[in-house]
């Protein structure tokens, strides 16, 4: 099984595991290639369209994992028992997305040994999300393909204490700010330039607190950027 740039990242994260979930698994190659490597024993491969679900089941008999890999039809995890220990992997979906699937199984995320999630938009709120959960993030990958950018994360439940974080790490992750990511450093680099041409076409008359904080922003990503170099 080839992977893509972007589902090898996704799949480096996820740790070794009796059962993974991968929800909205589209063709279940991130599943397929994880049983093959011995990375994971067992795969509960849903999405919430039968068509998806249908690809993946080819793709699974096509692999010969029929016993190693099951599907369900389930929106997130609804219909899905989430066993102590299951590690849940959710990738290539919006962030608003992903935490409404989150949020609608509240109840069940505690069981999850931990979570892998590479959210196609607002990281920055599924990352304050999964820690208000009582998971911390431990790992951080980020890459650029076919130039796009994009970022994933493992956390980890069970953590003892409460997790305080900048604004800075939500946004452009702790572990990739430590690490200084390629990926990261230009996102944030995209991100300071639009940041400068906003301030630069305000008024300054009128939009005094609006131009105040983006001169705030605009510096913190500066001091980081500078102090990188």
């Amino acid at each position: 099984m080839i992977l893509s740039k972007r589902m090898n990242m996704n799949v480096s994260l996820v740790p070794p595991c009796d059962r993974l979930l991968d929800v909205g698994c589209d063709h279940c190659n991130s599943g397929i290639y994880l049983v093959q490597t011995r990375r994971v024993s067992r795969v509960l491969a849903s999405d919430n369209k039968e068509g998806p679900l249908k690809s993946a089941l080819e793709n699974i008999t096509k692999a010969g994992l029929q016993d190693r890999i099951q599907t369900v039809l389930s929106d997130g995890l609804q219909e899905i028992e989430v066993l102590p220990e299951d590690v849940l992997f959710m990738t290539g979906m919006g962030g608003p997305l992903m935490i409404r699937l989150l949020e609608d199984a509240k109840e069940k995320l505690p069981l999850l040994k931990a979570m892998v999630l590479q959210p196609q938009s607002h990281i920055g709120e599924v990352r304050r999300y999964v820690e208000a959960q009582g998971f911390r993030i431990q790992d951080e990958r980020g890459c650029k393909e076919e130039g796009k950018l994009y970022f994933s994360f493992a956390a980890f439940g069970k953590e003892e204490g409460r997790c305080v974080r900048s604004s800075l790490e939500y946004a452009y992750g702790p572990i990739l700010l430590q690490t200084g990511n390629e990926a990261m450093l230009e996102r944030m680099n995209r991100d300071l330039n639009k940041k400068r041409r906003i301030w630069a076409q305000l008024p300054a008359v009128g939009y005094e607190k609006e131009r105040d904080l983006l001169r705030m922003e605009i510096g913190e990503l500066e001091d980081y950027l500078n102090s990188s170099q």
